[in-house]
């Protein structure tokens, strides 16, 4: 499973497109539904940031100013989700990102948060939380229940971050809470990609939301292959070079030794078409895997202490089939 602070990417990459400048499709009808839906979520919202003390930011009537639908996929190499269309009030006060194939809500945003006076301020040391960690759990869960259907879909036990994820160095701006729900299936194990994570500033509405639970997959009966036998098959596949990881060399002279086990888990991934090209198209449908951590033993002395080449080795569950590899370099 991804890094919790690695799920601000998610969180982020809706800023990353410009509002188109003139759209002819804001008087369509599919528009006039998702502005009911995008509505109805703001009364929630406002309605939630009264009940528990906190400012909301903006207006609570949403109405379009433009509309950018896209095809591109969001983070295609850990989760599907197809094309998207978003909505988007004047001056980003509220963006709504849905998908296209049935109009499912995946993220939401509130530009105003982000563009309040102390959030400009470059602080010489970095702030600390007033909430606790669970007050945080707290109030993020209550936010969840507006974004989340109970009844469709299995979430794990929420992890919470304080974080400082804006930077000047080496001033920092204010930091803020990033409260996360894995996707699970029946036993409990995790989906590599699929998530819910909301982004709150103490005090404030969410000014960030992203609910990705749209991977397919389906579930298998049956006990899951041993962890002993996972590991000598991802050590078979390094071997054999199924999978193009292993080595990364500190220096002229460095050779390898060998590979050290340090993990193995339960894990749901999105296989790609092709397990050598990281980043690549994947095959859309998920499948619980071992994921089986190796970090290659040196010749020479590491230098650097931040560098890490330790890689993942993905073991179908039920199969043994490779299905992929990670790694942090």
């Amino acid at each position: 499973m991804l890094p919790l602070i690695a799920l601000v990417v998610t969180l982020s990459i809706f800023r990353l497109s410009a509002a188109p400048s003139q759209n002819e499709n804001l008087q369509s009808d599919r528009v006039h539904v998702l502005s009911a839906k995008a509505q109805q979520i703001l009364a929630e919202l406002k309605q939630t940031c009264t009940d528990l003390h906190l400012r909301f930011i903006g207006s609570a009537d949403f109405h379009p100013a433009w509309v950018d639908p896209t095809q591109e996929d969001i983070y295609d190499p850990l989760m599907v989700v197809g094309p998207t269309i978003r909505l988007g009030s004047k001056g980003h006060e509220h963006d709504f990102t849905f998908r296209q194939v049935d109009d499912r809500l995946i993220g939401y945003e509130n530009g105003l948060v982000d563009d309040l006076d102390e959030n400009k301020v470059a602080y010489d040391k970095p702030d600390q939380p007033q909430w606790s960690l669970s007050q945080a759990i707290t109030i993020g869960t209550a936010f969840k229940k507006i974004f989340v259907n109970p009844e469709n879909v299995m979430l794990g036990p929420p992890v919470a971050e304080y974080a400082h994820i804006r930077y000047n160095p080496p001033k920092s701006y204010l930091g803020q809470w990033m409260i996360s729900w894995p996707r699970v299936d029946s036993k409990g194990h995790p989906f590599c990609g699929d998530h819910v994570t909301i982004q709150i500033q103490e005090g404030f509405v969410p000014l960030g939301v992203g609910i990705f639970l749209t991977t397919p997959y389906v579930e298998e009966k049956g006990e899951p292959m041993k962890e002993s036998e996972a590991i000598l098959t991802g050590r078979e596949a390094i071997k054999t070079k199924q999978v193009d990881r292993g080595f990364e060399s500190y220096a002229d002279g460095d050779s390898l030794i060998g590979n050290k086990f340090e993990k193995a888990d339960l894990i749901i991934v999105l296989p790609p078409k092709d397990i050598k090209v990281l980043g690549g198209p994947s095959t859309g449908t998920a499948r619980l895997a071992w994921m089986i951590w190796f970090r290659p033993i040196h010749s020479m002395k590491n230098t650097h202490p931040i560098y890490d080449d330790s890689y993942s080795v993905w073991v179908d569950a039920y199969t043994g089939k490779i299905l992929g590899t990670e790694g942090w370099l």
